[in-house]
């Protein structure tokens, strides 16, 4: 797997900038890159500063069937302080936060342009609450189940559904 940049710098703008993106300019066996409009980039600089609300729809192809791994390798500014950096598989339905941890996929041969994307908060994050946050409590949905995770160990969780009906 090839490695990509997504960075947020001074003079870039969300759009092509020829002084700040870079076109995937040559797409091997297993290929990443991020996604801007109809264009792959190695290269993404994006407006500074960082937009939490910003989403970078990510790109694969994968020479064959298997299982396959996306992580970090290096961080620079927000981002080498913690700042999370979410990997949302929309197949899956799950979040990783890249900066804890490695996310492993299994995948199919072939390309695919609308499984992955970056994030930089949940949409649960809207949901907590000074005495969540306080305990670091996340929980998200990972296929049919949810994962909770804590600073702090639980005797007892309670969670309160809610769904629309019409």
């Amino acid at each position: 797997m090839n490695p990509i940049l997504v960075g947020y710098v001074s003079g870039a703008t969300d759009n092509l900038d020829k002084d700040y993106d870079a076109k995937l300019m040559i797409q091997g066996a297993d290929s990443f890159y991020s996604i801007l409009g109809d264009e792959k980039l190695a290269f993404q600089g994006r407006q500074y500063p960082i937009n939490e609300n910003d989403v970078i729809p990510l790109g694969t192809v994968f020479y064959e069937t298997g299982t396959h791994r996306i992580s970090l390798a290096n961080r620079d500014g927000v981002f080498a302080n913690g700042h999370p950096i979410y990997l949302h598989d929309l197949l899956e339905g799950t979040y990783t936060n890249l900066q804890n941890e490695k996310y492993t996929f299994e995948a199919k041969k072939g390309e695919v342009k609308d499984r992955f994307e970056i994030i930089y908060q949940t949409p649960f994050r809207m949901l907590s609450t000074v005495e969540n946050n306080k305990y670091g409590l996340i929980l998200y949905p990972s296929g049919n189940n949810y994962i909770i995770r804590a600073n702090k160990a639980f005797v007892e969780v309670k969670i309160f559904y809610a769904s629309k009906t019409d």
